[in-house]
């Protein structure tokens, strides 16, 4: 104890008069320091293997970007060249759906989770770099991220940031070697400016949106059917998206029962209502038809649903391309605005901008196919879209390049 006790009053001597954020940052930045020197001595008796080491929010899910690469990667491994790592906070709940024999399940942070990734010549993420990761020589990252268009602040713009939480984003940014792009607006504002992203951009769009733009009727009918949805039902997905602040009790909600006459009125079948709360935030305590948060993939909830209602969520990019109505609940338009802000003005998206039920019921008993169409079709223009429906193939082609380099006659 006496011993703890000295090192306290040095660590409080050595950072007398500094906040407690830059404290936690040089501390954090000494241990990052020291992980490097390890990941460098490494080097010298770890050299990766043709392990490719996947990563979906932060462990939390099996999904997104990584997923949709990783099920091409396994598709086409049929002489097991690659070998699949995959990281997670809770790994029992994912070895039964992983388990092939070319593919390992290890807890984040762990031993193991460790060593995998040492060993890993590629890693593939879609949030930013977890400050612990480390880095061997010849290892390749690549960052596909979990978004595209170009909508909400984030980055260095984002309004809680400190010179410290600056130069660790830069930090990260400068690990990453290949950054997945949905489009030409993106990669200018959000991977250029807002995460000051240096290397190369990879014009791809997104993996995981490839199933929306050429959609399976079938698989559409099988996620359906699993989620319960009969074929007469017209199912509307209302996903609001993270909030860095607290809802005024006072803020309108939607109002189920007006939502669906209205849809009952425009589009003929009865309607249900689906709820899908954000990873990091479900606080809509409102009470819908199915609460389908906990389903694991969200494109697939988008490919099953008939229509999106959201608030200022990027998955209206993703939805975009499906064709189908999509809308701005926005009660809160001008807070979130002063609070968090926008890369780009919501009233250049091409969705309506609905701030209380009447501007939304509205909104749907009018809606045009035609007019949404031409809307769509301007907001990708807009945004330079590079989204061709083939994504995966891409991004695959280019793991198996960096795997077999210099191999001649790879079959993988």
């Amino acid at each position: 104890m006496k011993v703890l006790n000295i090192v306290k009053e040095k660590i409080k001597e050595k950072y007398k008069g500094k906040k407690e954020e830059d404290v936690l940052f040089s501390i954090k930045n000494g241990a990052v320091a020291s992980f490097q020197s390890l990941t460098k001595i490494s080097d010298h008796f770890i050299k990766p293997d043709n392990i490719v080491f996947f990563i979906s929010y932060y462990g939390k899910q099996y999904s997104c970007n990584p997923k949709a690469i990783y099920n091409e990667l396994l598709r086409k491994n049929k002489n097991g060249r690659l070998k699949f790592v995959w990281a997670f906070d809770e790994p029992e709940k994912y070895k039964d759906i992983l388990n092939n024999k070319y593919t390992k399940v290890v807890k984040l942070r762990s031993p193991e989770y460790f060593h995998y990734l040492l060993r890993s010549k590629v890693v593939v993420t879609n949030t930013r770099i977890m400050w612990h990761m480390l880095k061997p020589k010849g290892q390749k990252i690549i960052e596909t991220w979990h978004a595209g268009g170009t909508y909400k602040k984030t980055g260095i713009e984002f309004s809680d940031n400190t010179p410290s939480k600056i130069k660790e984003l830069k930090r990260r940014s400068a690990m990453i070697d290949y950054f997945i792009s949905s489009g030409k607006v993106f990669t200018a504002i959000q991977i250029r400016k807002q995460y000051q992203y240096k290397k190369k951009v990879l014009n791809t769009g997104l993996p995981r949106n490839d199933i929306l733009i050429n959609p399976s009727e079938s698989f559409r009918n099988h996620i359906r059917k699993k989620l319960g949805i009969d074929d007469d039902l017209f199912v509307a997905l209302y996903a609001p998206t993270f909030r860095d602040y607290k809802l005024d009790r006072d803020v309108e909600t939607i109002d189920i029962d007006r939502l669906k006459k209205a849809i009952k009125d425009r589009f003929g079948p009865e309607a249900v209502i689906f709820y899908r709360g954000h990873p990091v935030e479900r606080e809509d305590h409102q009470v819908f038809d199915k609460d389908v948060s906990d389903y694991p993939d969200m494109q697939e909830l988008l490919l099953a649903c008939d229509m999106l209602i959201t608030d200022y969520s990027s998955s209206v990019w993703d939805y975009s391309f499906t064709g189908r109505p999509c809308f701005l609940f926005t009660p809160d338009l001008e807070e979130y605005k002063t609070l968090r802000g926008f890369g780009l003005d919501i009233y250049k998206w091409g969705f309506p901008v609905c701030k209380d039920n009447d501007t939304l019921v509205n909104a749907i008993t009018r809606f045009d196919e035609n007019d949404h169409k031409k809307n769509m079709d301007a907001h990708h223009k807009m945004m330079g879209s590079y989204e061709t429906g083939e994504a995966t193939k891409k991004v695959c082609d280019l793991i198996r390049k960096i795997c077999f380099n210099n191999r001649k006659k790879s079959k993988a």
